[in-house]
């Protein structure tokens, strides 16, 4: 393995290691928040003006639940509605609520059961 790809490894990790926490302190500090933002994010439609793409910051200003004690949080309800397959990154924007710094655009896939398709948790 290349010392590129160990860096990339290690920097995954840490991503990971990071959502896990800050949605594992989500959990406690408001039980069923995880679900609670993963089911709104399903159900929420972007603007038709955006031809379906959209922000985390976009669904983040929408919901109107118990903020995350860490905003961070947001990136383990995004990582998992990309890898259950219902949204995919399609590009990269300045977003406002990080001085413009570029973030991902995200779209939902179409052909895929919407969050009002099955049982949700009371």
């Amino acid at each position: 393995m290349s010392t590129e790809q160990l860096g990339l490894d290690l920097v995954r990790e840490r991503r990971d290691t990071g959502i896990d926490r800050a949605t594992a302190r989500a959990e406690r500090t408001h039980r069923g928040w995880n679900d609670a933002a993963y089911y709104f994010l399903l159900s929420w439609e972007p603007p038709a003006t955006n031809e379906g793409r959209f922000q985390a910051e976009d669904v983040v200003a929408a919901w109107r639940g118990d903020p995350p004690p860490d905003g961070r949080a947001w990136g383990g309800v995004f990582q998992r509605a990309a890898r259950a397959g219902m949204i995919s990154k399609v590009g990269y924007a300045p977003a406002r609520t990080s001085n413009l710094s570029p973030k991902t655009v995200w779209q939902k896939v179409t052909g895929k059961p919407s969050a009002g398709s099955g049982t949700l948790p009371a």
